[in-house]
């Protein structure tokens, strides 16, 4: 089965979120809230000084790990070092400045915007093995490593298992391109799910 990337195009535009407050944990939540419920935004991923937190938006609000299982930070402005908002048609991106303050953007997909050619691939996350589901969460460990998360779906992974199934996140890409050499501009997540590693070069 080819790998070859399978183009096509939609229209895409970065934007500047207004109004963004990320001063404290509370209002932080409060922004994403809004945020996710205006632009169907599904799962959060986020990197902190203390470790990987995950996020999952239903029932009009966000649900963390770290809610689910101990081994999992709290998801707190004060450790955030970057994040990501992802949902089928945007991501809203959370980084902290150089003033030490959190700014965010948005990718978002709609009629309006700036048409862009694109493509979508899938990245394995760590785990091949899963220890523990609860209420749409899955802790998943590394066998090799000994690293542990615990992501936003419910699955089953057996390190044993043939042919391997692993927990991937589906990346878009975007393309442009100068004097005729083309490059990817932007990437953005759109979802989580699981997958035969046999098939990771399939963009479904």
């Amino acid at each position: 089965m080819s790998n070859k990337k399978q183009y096509r195009y939609v229209q895409v535009s970065s934007l500047p979120v207004e109004h963004f407050d990320g001063k404290n944990g509370d209002t932080l939540v409060t922004s994403l809230t809004a945020l996710a419920t205006q632009y169907e935004l599904a799962y959060l991923l986020s990197h902190h000084d203390d470790g990987v937190v995950w996020g999952r938006f239903e029932n009009e609000g966000w649900t963390f790990s770290a809610e689910k299982f101990a081994i999992s930070p709290e998801f707190s402005p004060e450790t955030l070092q970057e994040c990501r908002v992802f949902g089928e048609t945007a991501e809203l991106f959370i980084w902290r400045n150089g003033n030490n303050t959190l700014q965010a953007s948005l990718l978002l997909e709609d009629e309006n915007s700036k048409q862009m050619k694109c493509f979508d691939q899938q990245q394995l996350l760590w785990g091949d093995t899963s220890e523990q589901q609860r209420d749409n969460f899955t802790i998943l460990a590394e066998s090799s490593q000994g690293l542990r998360h615990a992501v936003p779906i419910n699955v089953y992974l057996n390190r044993n298992q043939y042919p391997p199934h692993r927990v991937a996140l589906k990346v878009r890409h975007y393309i442009a391109y100068d004097n005729h050499q083309a490059y990817v501009k932007w990437s953005r997540l759109t979802g989580i799910k699981q997958v035969t590693v046999g098939n990771i070069g399939r963009s479904s």
